[in-house]
Order: structure tokens, then sequence, then C-alpha cells
């Protein structure tokens, strides 16, 4: 092999390599951002906040708090940037071709602002602690410091809720979608379904969205049945009943599964 084709070869052999090395180091480089904001951390609240306490003890703690700090801030800006992923897709036009606006549900905004709220207070604990204690180290700087920090567990309280509600969410949800496959496949497949039938691909989970025809086929409809089609929840079954009562001028009555 020549000398032209051992250097055509390495240069292939670097442009293989190139795009694997900027993923490796794209995926990496996030995870230590994190380390130099954490030592400073460490380092002020060890010899500020925690200073003339037995050495073991205060820096064991002050290694804690910064870990803390640091896991805080990831887990508060993930968690709204999951909010925000899961949002609800934008509504479109009957044609289905084009999006007409962005429709967020009202509990949805509310936690997504938690979860930016939970950030913010983050950063105002890194600026604090590793900034202000830099520049004045006051007995007034040295209590709001140690305030801020104090609240650290209602910071965090606060983010495991919010995920586990995400996450309950996301479970009822994909229960909710295997059902109602399981009762689409359970229908006749052969065209031979009377009128009266339902079909599970129109039944949307907004009552805004159902037709008439099947807003008058909710009174016929089990609990069980209707959560199946439709996905939601018990509560919101109670609500169609009775808007669907309204809509029927009959009284309310709740079928037998």
């Amino acid at each position: 092999m020549s000398f032209q084709e051992q250097l055509e070869a390495f240069h292939n052999a670097v442009m293989r390599l190139e795009p694997v090395i900027i993923n490796v180091v794209s995926a990496t480089t996030p995870w230590l951002a994190p380390v130099m904001p954490a030592a400073l951390t460490i380092y002020h609240v060890g010899t500020v906040l925690l200073s003339g306490w037995f050495p073991i003890f205060q820096w064991s703690v002050a290694i804690v708090a910064g870990l803390s700090v640091e896991f805080l801030g990831l887990g508060a800006i993930s968690t709204a940037l999951e909010l925000w992923r899961t949002a609800t897709p934008p509504v479109r036009n009957p044609k289905g071709k084009k999006a007409t606006g962005f429709r967020w549900p009202r509990l949805r905004v509310t936690q997504f602002g938690v979860a930016v709220v939970s950030g913010l207070f983050y950063v105002l604990i890194v600026l604090t602690v590793n900034a202000l204690l830099e520049l004045n180290k006051s007995i007034y700087a040295r209590v709001f410091a140690t305030a801020l920090l104090s609240l650290l567990s209602v910071d965090a309280a606060v983010i495991i809720a919010l995920r586990a509600k995400h996450r309950a969410r996301q479970i009822a949800a994909s229960d909710g979608r295997k059902a109602r496959r399981k009762v689409s496949e359970s229908f006749p497949s052969d065209g031979n379904v009377s009128e009266s039938s339902p079909k599970v691909s129109e039944w949307p989970d907004d009552w805004r969205k159902l037709s008439t025809e099947q807003k008058r086929q909710i009174p016929e409809l089990s609990d069980v049945q209707l959560m199946t089609l439709t996905g939601i929840t018990p509560k919101s079954v109670g609500n169609w009943r009775q808007r669907a009562a309204q809509l029927n001028g009959v009284h309310h009555e709740t079928p037998t599964p």
C-alpha cells in the first residue's frame, strides 16, 4: 500500500470516527457541567455556613448539600421539559391537515408552572450560596442562604409529587389505549356492525368533539364501557352523563355494567 493510500485510509477512518466522538462528547459533557457549581456550593457551605463544626460532619453535610442542590436543579428542569413535551398536541381542523392552535389543559399548565418555579428556586439557591456568600459574608447573607437551603426538602417534595402524578397519568393513558384496543378488536371486522354499535376509533376523550349521535348513546353505555371507549376518568363519566341527560331531556341514571 502506497503512502497516499495509507493517508486516504486514515482519512476515511477519521471521518467515520468523528461523528462517534462528537456524539459521545455531546452526551457526556452535560453531566460534567454540574461539577463546578456543586464544588462551589460544597466549598461555601463548608467554609461559611458550617464553619466551626466537627470537620468530618462539616464536610459530609457540605458534600450532601452540594450534590442535593445540583440533583434538585436537574430534576426540576427535566420535569418541566417533560411536562412541556407531553402537552396536548395541536388542535387540527376537520380535515386534519393544518394545526389551528395549541390547547393546554389547565391542570397541565399549573404543573408545568410549578416545575418552572422549582427550577428558578434552584437558580436562586446557586446564586445565593455561590455568589452572594463570595461577595458578602455578613450575618444577613448567611441567614438568607441558610433559609434557602432549609427549603430544599420542600422543593424536592414538590418535584417528587409532580413526577409521581405525571407517571400515574402516563400509566392511565397507556392502560386506556390498551383497553380501547381490546374493545376495538372485540368488535366484528366483517362490516356486520349495527348502526347503534359504537365505533371505538370515533370516540374522542373530549365532550366537545363527540357527535350528536354519540352523546345520545351515552345513557345506553355502562361506566366501564364508557371509560374503555374514551379513556376518561370516573369523574368525567359522571359529568358526561349529566350533560347527556340534559341533552336528551331525561333523568340521569347510571346503567349497570
